[in-house]
């Protein structure tokens, strides 16, 4: 067992529960339901009103590098910013991004109308010159990526690190699989009614989208809990320590204890321990102070390459990392171009046959979880692995040719999607776990934030979405085909790569 799994780690309890993770939860499912009509809004707007595929990989790249450039900045100005705030500033840039779509659609309907009522190839023509041949088009359109991009991020990092602040490493995996079940449900219920929604009107349908926004906005105000969000240290009572140890079938155990402010000096003198800090009540006219974020941020850019790329490698680490940028690339990927796959085997059903195919990804993170504390998290990864590059094969196979019907492209997607939960929450949880011990190492710190690993955790997803969108089209220029047999060599690769490092990678 190396260094670091050694090291009983310390965290402030109780953990989250009651009314306060309870209302957590029902944010994320505003959340996903918002986010993923505004999404489909884009995307609709870019393909059937300009006709340009193209313009929604560009938007979207951009606001998923502009994520990439806050990940660090943004999880550095968790310690002076509480959740509650970052989720009210997402939802008013998410609703400056609406308004600027929302003039966009409008005046290009003024287009379509003024050349009469029927939507033609020729009209669609006159849309795109009118929208391309302006440069005020192309500012509101980086603005809104822009505002997109902010959006995403400060949901996403807010989420990681409310979760890591506010629970033990033993209780990550469920909470964090329960967040994605949530921010899912609310996904799903927003794709389904995409198309209802659309269906109003494109001016109604904007109209709709900022009305939910809106009330995200009055919902997080009204009743997201902040009251665990930051905490004075002499106001804790009790601390819960974690440790892991081998059992007898050589299965990694994550232990918990919740004990009182008297027994843990006892632990902290007897033993190798990390304190994870949540976050701290700051006074009320304490500034930010911005100097000193951006040496931090460069600072930390800086500790995660070192951390990554260190000699011996942190094989359990480096898995993790792997798992997410695989399953996070096939996330974005397939709400961004799959739909047009399955749209042309069921035309009319693209959005109903993505959620379909979406629930266990969704709703079996947690079952995921739960088996990996029995089994091993190794086990449950190297079966992820295993459902995802065997079902991409066969659906290689199915695209070639004419399209598969509606029920074998379900049956076969349906357990990627079970490999899916497989990997994305084992891959989350090992790395938000062991980056947290590893950096505290590598710093030769005895306590951190217990939200240091968010930033770097959305740093690799990022990643992952930004070669989805770049990569991932580039890829469908040859069929989709082709991008199913090469991503399936990827994953069977990683899988034959795992079982060769079973011993080395700890998790």
């Amino acid at each position: 067992m190396s260094n670091i799994d050694n090291t009983v780690v310390i965290t402030a309890g109780p953990s989250l529960s009651g009314h306060k993770l309870k209302n957590f939860y029902f944010t994320n499912i505003f959340q996903g339901f918002a986010w993923m009509l505004f999404h489909f809004s884009i995307v609709y707007f870019f393909t059937a009103i300009l006709d340009n595929l193209a313009l929604v990989g560009i938007f979207l790249g951009f606001s998923n590098f502009v994520s990439f450039l806050l990940d660090i900045p943004l999880g550095i100005l968790q310690r002076y910013i509480s959740t509650k705030r970052f989720f009210v500033i997402g939802v008013i840039s998410q609703l400056i991004a609406i308004g600027i779509l929302f003039m966009l659609i409008s005046q290009a309907f003024g287009v379509i109308q003024s050349l009469g009522d029927t939507l033609t190839g020729d009209k669609l023509k006159a849309v795109s010159d009118w929208f391309f041949g302006s440069a005020i088009h192309w500012v509101g359109l980086l603005i809104a990526a822009f505002c997109y991009g902010l959006t995403k991020e400060l949901n996403e990092v807010s989420t990681f690190g409310y979760i890591l602040s506010n629970s033990s490493p033993t209780e990550y995996g469920v909470i964090l699989s329960r967040s994605n079940i949530t921010f899912g449900i609310g996904s799903v219920a927003g794709l389904v009614l995409s198309g209802v929604i659309l269906s109003l009107g494109n001016v109604m349908a904007l109209i709709f989208l900022g009305v939910i926004i809106f009330g995200l906005l009055m919902f997080t105000i009204r009743f997201f809990d902040n009251d665990r969000d930051s905490i004075s240290m002499e106001d804790i009572k009790e601390f819960t320590i974690s440790i892991k140890k081998l059992n007898a079938e050589n299965i990694k155990e994550k232990l918990s204890q919740t004990i009182n402010a008297a027994e843990l000096q006892k632990v902290v003198t007897n033993t190798k321990y990390l304190f994870l800090k949540p976050k701290q009540k700051k006074t009320k006219n304490e500034k930010i102070p911005w100097g000193d974020v951006m040496v931090s941020t460069k600072k930390e850019f800086g500790i995660i390459w070192e951390i990554i790329s260190a000699t011996p490698m942190h094989y359990g680490l480096i898995w993790g990392l792997i798992l997410v940028l695989i399953f996070g690339f096939w996330d974005t990927f397939a709400s961004s171009f799959l739909i047009d796959y399955l749209d042309a085997i069921k035309p009319g059903f693209g959005y109903i046959l993505l959620a379909a195919i979406g629930i266990p990804g969704i709703v079996l993170q947690e079952v995921a979880i739960k088996l990996g504390q029995k089994v091993g998290d190794k086990n449950i990864g190297l079966i992820g692995l295993a459902l995802s590059g065997g079902s991409l094969l066969i659906m290689g196979i199915m695209a070639i040719g004419e399209p598969p019907s509606a029920m074998s492209i379900i049956l076969v997607a349906l357990i990627n999607s079970l490999g899916y939960a497989c990997g994305m929450a084992i891959g989350q949880n090992a790395f938000l776990d062991i980056y947290n011990r590893i950096y505290a190492d590598h710093e030769n710190l005895k306590e951190i934030d217990a939200n240091a690993s968010a930033g770097p955790m959305k740093v690799i997803q990022n990643l992952a979405n930004v070669v989805g969108l770049t990569l991932g089209g580039v890829l469908l220029v040859a069929g989709f085909s082709v991008f199913f047999f090469i991503f399936a060599i990827v994953i069977i690769a990683t899988l034959v790569w795992t079982i060769m490092r079973r011993k080395e990678i700890n998790v």
